[in-house]
């Protein structure tokens, strides 16, 4: 089997951390600039699941990748609400959401 680099080297260059809404607080792995886009992974995942992906869409978009609702190290909530403020706070007023899920919706 072939040695494979972590997926960790593909974030080399992304700040992980947490970001606390009223109540809850998220991981989100964060990277790039523009346009918000908002990586939401599918149900038993977590946001490792954008790793080699995170850093080729900074190229033209502010990317997050979040823990969501009990996955990961997310909290009780999704954590867009928490986002919500901090895209505020830096003047995006428009933001796109990725979801990979085969859910409906």
């Amino acid at each position: 089997m072939a040695d494979r680099p972590s997926l960790w080297n593909s974030l080399l260059s992304a700040e992980v951390r947490f970001v606390t809404g009223r109540k809850y607080r998220h991981r989100v792995i964060e990277a790039g600039g523009g346009e918000p886009l908002i990586l939401v992974h599918g149900v038993g995942s977590s946001a490792e699941v954008f790793a080699r992906n995170v850093m080729p869409l900074a190229q033209r978009f502010h990317v997050y990748a979040i823990d969501a609702l009990y996955h990961g190290y997310g909290s009780a909530l999704p954590a867009t609400s928490c986002l919500r403020g901090k895209l505020r706070s830096e003047g995006s007023h428009r933001l796109m959401i990725a979801d990979p899920s085969g859910g409906t919706g």
